[in-house]
């Protein structure tokens, strides 16, 4: 499963499944693929959301993401 594991300033970590809308769509594609890459750089540069269906979301700003890193496990 592909996923990114995003570090904050305070050294806390949060995992997000790679997904390109389309489940298959990154069956069989590198780590290093366009697609995901730039996938990494929209969270590191806009931010991201530690749980989209909580009632009062939480968004994480990108001045407090240190790095972005994709992972295959």
């Amino acid at each position: 499963m592909k996923k990114f594991i995003i570090t904050l300033v305070d050294n806390k970590e949060y995992e997000l499944p790679v997904s390109t809308g389309n489940a298959n769509m990154s069956i069989g594609k590198p780590l290093n693929h366009p697609e995901n890459i730039g996938a990494a750089i929209t969270i590191a540069r806009s931010g991201f959301c530690i749980d989209t269906k909580a009632a009062n979301p939480v968004i994480i700003a990108p001045s407090q993401i240190v790095s972005v890193k994709l992972v295959n496990e």
